[in-house]
């Protein structure tokens, strides 16, 4: 594994901004929370999901134009 740091100002090349936009638009956009626990455990089960998405994963990559290496 090799580690890219990347700068703060920069969101469109952090693929992890891409995670956090699919979640914010798509299965936490109509959820009301009751408080924030709730709102973290969801958002913690919606993530997960997610992480066993590998095609979709790719998809944020790819879109962040950073190149994918498998070593």
């Amino acid at each position: 594994m090799h580690t890219e740091f990347l700068p703060p100002y920069a969101p469109e090349l952090n693929p992890v901004e891409g995670v956090w936009g699919y979640l914010k638009l798509n299965p936490l956009a109509n959820h009301a929370a009751d408080d924030a626990g709730e709102l973290a455990r969801t958002a913690l089960g919606h993530t997960r999901r997610v992480a066993r998405r590998p095609a979709l994963l790719r998809s944020f990559i790819h879109a962040s134009g950073l190149p994918l290496r498998l070593n």
